[in-house]
């Protein structure tokens, strides 16, 4: 006898979810016991590299594609707020990954249109996304779910006698999936990077503060077009998968972490430029917009 739709839904959000809670656990006790691996972990996902203090409790500094900085004195936001972005960062990174494994070998689901065959993925319950919930059987990808269903959600747990193949291609698909994601975090950062060169060297012109508005508009564009999505699926009622949710929640989390990595770096680092000189970044910007409007003047 087929589960409710109830009962598939709250599977589907439970696992998604607690998958992410897991990773971010996982991640926060490789850090708080296991360092060395935290480091490692650190290095090849953001590669971003930091020391710690002779205590190894702390932050001391950090290693930001080419640049270093450390906290200003009397400043124990950096110490703090650093391994917390890095946290998350990391650990959404990997639980992208394994929400998409999950989804092709514990939980499959399905997000179909009004007047759409059966999925080519076996049998699969199917429930209308109307507030009825009406259910569907299918077994055959050459059946055309009635229109009277509107759009359906299908769901199937892994069939026990998955192959090795079918294994190893999703593990593979996978792989793939957890290099793009560093990919794209990585390009992400050095945007970030990139943004904080422009505002530690402007002068306050007309054309770099318009340059650096872009680019931190580019930066809140991740954090906020996910969050957008997900109201808009909430408030909407809209159909979407486990595998969706998880996904625009992992990009929230790693847009909302690195803007607040972002903001510690600003207000709480210092840079330490080639000769050993320490420059607060938010005081340099300080002074720089003073000292164009003293030669303004």
């Amino acid at each position: 006898m087929a589960q409710s739709f109830a009962f598939y839904n709250d599977a589907n959000f439970f696992i998604v979810y607690g998958l992410i809670i897991c990773c971010l656990l996982v991640t926060a006790t490789l850090y708080k016991w296991y360092v060395g691996v935290f480091s490692s972990l650190t290095k090849q996902i953001l590669n971003i590299g930091y020391n710690l203090t002779d205590d190894g409790k702390k932050f001391k500094s950090m290693s930001f594609y080419g640049d270093n900085f450390q906290a200003q004195d009397g400043n124990c936001c950096f110490s703090y707020m650093l391994p917390f972005c890095f946290i998350i960062m990391v650990s959404m990174t990997i639980a992208g990954t394994l929400i998409t494994l999950v989804d092709g070998m514990v939980l499959s689901v399905v997000y179909l249109p009004r007047n759409e065959k059966c999925p080519d993925y076996g049998d699969m319950h199917c429930y209308s996304t109307s507030n009825n919930h009406s259910y569907f059987f299918c077994n055959s990808s050459d059946i055309v779910i009635p229109e009277s269903f509107g759009s359906v959600n299908c769901y199937r747990w892994a069939k026990r006698n998955m192959s090795t193949l079918i294994v190893l291609e999703q593990i593979g698909i996978c792989t793939g999936l957890f290099e793009a994601l560093k990919w794209v975090i990585t390009s992400y950062l050095r945007l970030m990077h990139y943004a904080l060169q422009v505002c530690h060297k402007t002068q306050c012109s007309g054309c770099t503060r318009l340059k650096m508005i872009f680019i931190l508009l580019l930066i809140l564009l991740p954090f906020l077009g996910s969050i957008i999505m997900l109201a808009y699926f909430k408030t909407r009622k809209t159909a979407v998968t486990g595998l969706t949710m998880g996904v625009l929640s992992c990009i929230a989390a790693v847009g909302f972490s690195a803007m607040f990595m972002m903001c510690t770096l600003w207000f709480a680092g210092t840079k330490v430029d080639l000769d050993n000189k320490i420059q607060p970044l938010y005081g340099m910007m300080s002074q720089n917009s003073h000292g164009s409007v003293r030669n303004q003047n």
